[in-house]
């Protein structure tokens, strides 16, 4: 192939003479690799850079932060996805996943919006339908999904810690008919949202002095529990605490509500119930303890559930089993009730024939809870859910419904099969069929582990041709990935805790070096193995690399060598691997190199230096000094003039390899730098480390271009496609990032400032947190102010500056306006008048940060909005102003301010307001009602077409809506 010389680009420090390369990737290089501009050589621009955008992440099916739910499936879910199907959602580090638990295959993934990180996923909770899902993350942000349509609904930010408990509360278990969802958070607080106006309704600060562990809503109230050991009781309409249970030993770990039972697991083996019952006095509900009854297995209980009929429950720690426990009606429970007093007179001896009657019975947990079937799992469980599908469910339900004896049901019980899904630690999803009695089957319908790793990630590597990616993981396997789609082509099964991995062999093999000191290859067409060789290093196999001319491989390894191997194939078609030649150092080896033009071999020891010898002689070139902790990663360029260094010491330090001169040390990372990639063809480098970060260097001019996130972990191995065009990372996490290169141009200094931004981003929110945790509160009282569910955060304070500027600039116009009125619009407010200005810039504030926004206004602003409200109410198209936008302006203003208005003397401006927007409201409110009938209507002539085919019925004749 011809090849030329690369052209040199930039001037002074930043100019690089590159190597000789292909003309097809010179001109590769040209369009997409640097991303300079026109005249850039010449120092007229500034440098840009192409940006890596995040494309995909996969190797996680279910984390570890909180656990995953079973759909139940709605009349939409069942009409596009059937009835025999079952969904899962679950947990994917910062990403929620909807899973076909039938196929094993993945319906949605719901990834964050962009504009922001969240973190990683901490809480879960489905709607009933199963059409809608809410995820808290470790930032203190929610955001709503919806199933059906796979988009974002809706993103709230109401807590300053990570969001440890959701629930839903859809119109039957809240008064109003309204659908809502409660939160709770670490520091104990708890939230009422309204997904519909994209707002909080209330804050209860101080509701627990703990993380809340679990939270239902029943009646019109939220019932919470927390590891401050308490479970209390708050209802909505009032705000205020109506009742608080005490007496576990410790923390309460887990909650649910059945029919008329609720059941705590704390720190001990028993499982506490108490009974749900109407307060007349108070016209809610109140909890009689009945007593409790023991599980096995003695560690905390972390999950209760009941299934959809209320008449099962289960409930595990955090051992190897899950328990199984039929749930007595009440009339089941006072005759079991009887027939245990029976047996203890029996057994005491005692001649008393007086039989109590039955409605004087006390009633206890053990006559309503009996112990159906333990479980033994292969792993430690992490939750499990029902899996109500239509035909499971209706055996349940009528089985239940069964008013028979207990003996008589644990009968049928036998004949019948509970369908559980359990969350496992090792990053997989099963589906369990229990059969519930004596001697009851036990088998598994569902394994969804294959688009997951259960270990880390430790090693990644691409070929050539960017169609495949491997990874090693320590959870022995060696998983073959379509780089493109996420898919999971092969898992092959390897002998240990694997370190490190190449291809080899024009791509036929793939070696693999473990901890243990082995060192495997497969063949990487058919996954087979093709030799092993046990004792390879006398301890870990820390690094391997291959000369570019494919001529073996070398490995290197904490038994302080460096060995060069042959892989040979014998007549009878066996490989071997034949030891070449032996580089003894009288330190250990932690990683290898070669470079590109196979002239030299750099190693890094564990004294904390790295050291250069000659590949054909193995004698001593260079000796690089200046590390204080051991170099853990270390990569040349392309060129083979720049060799980067990663360190334990946190640094990033780069060299010439021509003089072993030391360029420049990077602070880099505020961790252990794990690996360091050169892009190929370029002088710009990647390096992540353990603090979870994985960064974008200009090597030749020593600067930060932007920090990549998305990993929660340590970030153990990154690797590039051939072309630099995919970045991809693997972490402790057990997940794998890919990124690819984009036409957006990036600059470093909007780089910075986004940095800064995240800064303060961070700062608001401890500030809040500092705020909130000084703020002396009592439990029971509870603030009414619909601000207080909100928080500052940055896109607020944002939006409160525009608004701020939107204000002054219209107030300006109006004045030039009056001076010039033949004057044409002025630009800056883009051709628009002063109150239709202000009003898109109000409209461009999101709907959660509304309050936070306004909040930031003083008095005098938040006046003049009051003007503008008017004004906007006043006008011929006020039918097309947002009036939900506007209504909750002027009661947000009016309320925060009310003293300051009034005695101002802007009472008649309110007036005004007032009686204009009761109007407005009120022919809103006739035309959603009046839209809202005509709906059903419509609906319900479609149901009666769909039925009466034949037009047999009686209401056939009436003119119906085609």
């Amino acid at each position: 192939m011809a090849t030329k010389p690369f052209d040199k680009f930039g001037e002074g420090e930043g100019a690089v003479d590159w190597a000789c390369a292909s003309v097809e990737s010179l001109d590769k290089y040209r369009k997409r690799s640097i991303g300079l501009w026109p005249g850039l050589e010449k120092g007229h621009m500034v440098k840009a850079y192409l940006r890596y955008q995040f494309d995909k992440s996969f190797g996680v099916v279910a984390g570890v932060r909180c656990g995953s739910e079973v759909l139940e499936k709605g009349e939409e879910l069942r009409r596009r996805y059937g009835n025999r199907v079952n969904l899962a959602v679950s947990p994917a580090v910062d990403t929620v996943i909807v899973w076909n638990l039938r196929s094993g295959s993945e319906v949605a993934r719901f990834v964050n919006d962009g504009a922001r990180e969240a973190r990683e996923v901490t809480s879960l909770s489905a709607y009933g339908d199963g059409t809608r899902v809410a995820a808290g993350y470790a930032d203190g942000s929610i955001r709503t999904w919806s199933i059906v349509e796979s988009k974002l609904e809706g993103i709230f930010n109401g807590h300053v810690t990570a969001v440890t408990s959701l629930a839903w509360a859809d119109g039957g278990n809240n008064p109003e008919g309204e659908t809502l969802f409660v939160s709770g958070s670490a520091d104990g607080e708890v939230v009422l949202w309204d997904p519909a106006a994209e707002k909080g309704r209330f804050r209860i600060h101080g509701a627990h002095s703990n993380e809340i562990t679990a939270l239902r809503v029943i009646s019109g109230h939220i019932i919470t529990a927390s590891k401050d050991g308490l479970l209390k009781i708050y209802e909505i309409s009032t705000q205020s605490c109506v009742q608080t249970v005490v007496g576990h030993p410790g923390e309460v770990w887990s909650m649910d509500v059945g029919k008329d039972l609720l059941v705590t697991g704390s720190i001990d083996q028993d499982i506490r119930v108490w009974k749900l019952e109407d307060a007349t006095d108070r016209n809610g509900i109140k909890l009689v303890p009945l007593g409790s009854f023991e599980r096995e297995g003695s560690s905390r209980c972390i999950c209760l559930r009941f299934n959809k009929a209320g008449t099962i429950l289960l409930g595990h720690g955090t051992e190897k089993s899950i328990q199984l426990f039929h749930v007595r009606n009440e009339a089941d429970a006072k005759k079991h009730r009887r027939r245990r007093r029976t047996r203890r007179e029996a057994k005491s001896g005692s001649n008393e024939q007086e039989v109590q009657p039955v409605g004087d019975l006390a009633l206890e947990a053990v006559d309503f809870f009996h112990h159906a079937r333990s479980v033994k799992t292969d792993y430690k469980v992490r939750s499990a859910s029902f899996l109500e599908n239509q035909q499971n469910l209706r055996i349940m339900v009528r089985y239940y419904g069964f008013e028979s004896s207990v003996a008589r049901k644990r009968a049928h019980y036998m004949n019948h099969r509970v369908y559980r899904q359990a969350h496992m630690h090792h990053n997989l999803l099963e589906v369990l069929e229990i059969g519930l009695g004596r001697g009851g089957t036990l088998k598994s319908i569902m394994l969804v582990d294959k688009p997951g790793d259960r270990g880390d990630v430790r090693s990644l590597t691409m070929t050539s041709d960017d169609s495949a990616l491997l990874s090693l993981s320590s959870a022995k396997s060696l998983k073959v990935w379509n780089p493109v789609t996420g898919v999971c082509l092969r898992t092959i099964e390897t002998v240990g805790y694997g370190l490190c991995c190449k291809l080899i062999a024009s791509e036929k093999f793939v070696v693999a070096g473990f901890k243990a000191g082995q060192v495997q290859i497969f063949d990487f067409s058919s996954g087979v193995e093709a030799c092993l060789a046990e004792t390879a290093h006398d301890g870990s196999v820390w690094g391997i690399d291959v000369p570019s001319s494919d001529d073996g491989f070398v490995t290197c390894g904490s038994d302080k060598k460096v060995k060069f191997w042959n892989l040979v194939e014998d007549s009878e078609g066996k490989f071997s691997l034949v030891t070449k030649r032996i580089l003894e150092l009288n330190e250990d080896v932690l990683c290898v190199r070669i470079t590109n033009d196979s002239k030299y071999i750099l190693v890094s020891l564990l004294d904390s230096t790295v050291r250069a010898f000659y590949l054909d002689s193995l004698k001593p070139f260079l000796t690089f000094y200046g590390h204080k902790l051991p170099v853990l990663s270390l990569d040349v360029s392309s060129d083979g003039t720049m060799l980067a260094t990663g360190s334990a010491d946190k640094s990033v330090k780069l060299w010439g390899l021509d003089f072993g001169d030391c360029r420049k040390s990077l602070r880099a990372h505020d961790g252990s730098v794990m690996t360091v990639v050169f892009q190929p063809y370029t002088h710009m480098l990647f390096s992540g480390s353990r603090d979870g970060t994985l960064k974008y260097w200009d090597a030749d001019k020593f600067e930060l271009i932007t920090e990549m996130p998305g990993q929660r972990c340590e970030v153990w191995t990154c690797t590039t496609s051939a072309d630099g065009e995919i970045v991809v990372s693997g972490s402790h996490d057990r997940s794998i990032r890919v990124w690819k290169r984009s036409d957006e141009m990036m600059f470093i200094e909007d780089e910075k400032n986004k940095r800064l931004d995240a800064v303060l981003e961070g700062t608001l929110q401890e500030d809040e947190r500092q705020r909130r945790s000084s703020t002396a509160i009592v439990p029971e009282v509870v603030p009414t102010d619909t601000s207080l569910a909100g928080r500052r955060t940055l896109d607020a304070i944002t939006g409160g500056d525009k608004l701020l500027e939107a204000l002054e600039l219209g107030e300006l116009e109006k004045l030039r306006r009056e001076e010039e009125p033949s004057e044409p619009p002025s630009v800056e407010l883009v051709g628009l008048s002063a109150e239709d200005y202000v009003l898109r810039v109000l409209k461009n504030v999101r709907r959660a940060d509304l309050e936070a926004t306004l909040q930031l206004l003083p008095l005098k602003q938040a006046t003049l909005i009051l003007t503008y409200c008017l004004s906007w109410l006043k006008t011929e198209a006020a039918s097309c102003v947002d009036i939900e936008l506007v209504y909750r302006t002027v009661m947000y203003i009016v309320h925060t301010h009310q003293d300051q208005i009034v005695s101002g003397g802007n009472r008649s401006l309110v007036s005004s307001i007032s009686g204009l927007l009761r109007s407005r409201v009120n022919r809103h409110r006739d035309n959603l009602g009046f839209n809202l009938e005509a709906m059903r209507f419509v609906l319900e002539e479609r149901r009666t077409l769909e039925d009466d085919i034949f037009g047999l019925s009686a209401s056939s004749k009436r003119p119906r809506i085609k």
